[in-house]
């Protein structure tokens, strides 16, 4: 025999349809609004977040903005979609000089621990105690 869970304690809320604003979910302004949700979300506010990932994000949302500026029909419509277009442009752009000076900054380290190492084993063969650690 199943147990009887008591009844949930359900609220519903009615909301002023008069003052609500609506967004079409293809729009625009609803994949902004979504870009920021996200941005706000944990995954963006770590700050070692993997730029491919945030590159990958901004890639999907520019073939979503170019599916909306091609369905397009109306001029407001191709002006949000543009703006959206360049903004995920501009996003991809940014994404990509980060990573590579993310990368410069890594070869620099590499080529300064080389350095570091050869002087070392330099120092210890001319002092004669190569083997002598």
């Amino acid at each position: 025999m199943a147990s009887m869970d008591p009844p949930r304690d359900i609220q519903h809320f009615k909301r002023n349809i008069a003052t609500r604003s609506t967004v079409s979910s293809c729009s625009s302004l609803a994949m902004e609004i979504k870009r920021k949700k996200i941005r706000e979300s944990m995954f963006f506010q770590n700050e070692d977040c993997d730029i491919q990932e945030k590159l990958e994000f901004e890639m999907r949302m520019r073939v979503g903005a170019y599916k909306l500026l091609v369905a397009s029909t109306k001029k407001e419509q191709v002006l949000d979609a543009s703006r959206s277009l360049l903004t995920c442009n501009a996003q991809i752009k940014a994404y990509t000089s980060e990573a590579q000076r993310r990368k410069e900054q890594q070869d620099i380290k590499r080529l300064e621990q080389q350095v570091y190492f050869q002087l070392f084993f330099l120092l210890r063969v001319f002092s004669g105690k190569l083997f002598s650690f």
